[in-house]
């Protein structure tokens, strides 16, 4: 078995990315989130939403609300976990919507660098979170943790981003870029969010790739691989056990498992360069990749499937038999950086 890891940038040498870049270039930036002012903004009619989901959720003409009530005890806890071992532990909230309230959600920390510091003892070193301030903290919400089939508008995970910035722009305008590229992005909204009644906090929410968000944008009944930041692309053998926080599956079909992205990880890692170059298109969409190279570049995003925090989502389509890179966290995109201030 071949030593050398699994280099994405390998891959470019596939596809004309350049010409790709001017395919992306065409598109427009019209679902923005708009920007927080003194009175929330009407919300428009449906028939005008731009966003390119099926629930109004997303709708980006104005601002939403969400507020979170739970256990500050619970809350520090989780913290103190988390600081500890690195394990992210879910707690039961009360959480509202836009005015409509749900009993018992979960609610877990999410994120890597941006959470990196974070501590009952003090402040983050990189973003400047604190303990003392959750409604600047990056949140998974999840409905339906503990109340099967609660959603709301056939909504069940929302994403609160983190940001070094004060209104998450670069980020919202990553995401209508890639989207306008051809390329399956999560849409995003605007958001006034509140802790246990405390003061509101301007946020960028946004689709979490679960398997709502995979019937919506992929059209297949496949399976979606999230990769860890504390993994990497090389290949460890068929035992999905070596795999434990290198790749999980998100979403899709229940009975899949690892096999798929394994047996591409083998292809990648141990072919000849010319075994390589000749069916490279029959494991992965390389158009598709192409499009998210150029497009990462196009928005100056270090941080992706190359950068340190291994930031992607891998969709197997066991129609095509292929792997799809799906583009995942743009908050440092446009040249923001992971520092305080």
């Amino acid at each position: 078995m071949k030593t050398a890891s699994f280099h994405p940038a390998r891959l470019a040498t596939v596809a004309a990315a350049g010409l790709l870049i001017l395919t992306a270039c065409g598109g427009t930036a019209e679902s923005l989130p708009a920007a927080a002012s003194a009175e929330p903004a009407a919300a428009a009619d449906p028939a005008e939403d731009t966003s390119t989901s099926d629930s109004a959720v997303f709708d980006s003409s104005y601002v939403h609300e969400i507020s979170v009530e739970f256990d500050t005890t619970e809350y520090l806890a989780v913290v103190d976990t988390y600081s500890q071992t690195g394990e992210k532990e879910w707690i039961e909230a009360t959480v509202t919507i836009d005015g409509t309230t749900y009993e018992n959600v979960g609610l877990r920390l999410k994120g890597n660098s941006s959470l990196f510091g974070l501590s009952t003892d003090g402040t983050s070193t990189t973003g400047g979170v604190s303990v003392e301030s959750p409604e600047d903290l990056p949140w998974l919400i999840r409905l339906d943790k503990y109340v099967d089939d609660q959603n709301h508008d056939g909504v069940v995970d929302l994403v609160v981003r983190a940001n070094n910035t004060e209104t998450s722009l670069n980020e919202a305008v990553a995401l209508d870029l890639l989207e306008a590229a051809g390329l399956a992005a999560q849409d995003a909204i605007a958001v006034r969010f509140s802790v246990n009644g405390g003061q509101e906090s301007l946020r960028l929410v946004i689709e979490h790739p679960d398997d709502v968000w995979m019937e919506e944008n992929l059209d297949g009944d496949g399976a979606l691989y999230k990769a860890e930041s504390t993994g990497d692309y090389t290949y460890r053998g068929d035992d999905p056990d070596s795999y434990d926080e290198v790749f999980d599956q998100e979403a899709g079909d229940d009975n899949a498992d690892l096999t798929p992205l394994i047996d591409f990880l083998d292809f990648v890692n141990n072919s000849d360069d010319v075994t390589f170059a000749a069916e490279i298109g029959n494991w992965l969409d390389t158009d598709s990749f192409a499009t998210y190279l150029a497009m990462q570049d196009l928005i100056d995003n270090f941080d992706d499937i190359d950068g340190p925090g291994n930031n992607s989502y891998l969709y197997y389509d066991p129609d095509a038999g292929q792997l799809t890179v799906v583009p995942w966290d743009h908050n440092l995109a446009f040249g923001v950086t992971n520092a305080g201030g």
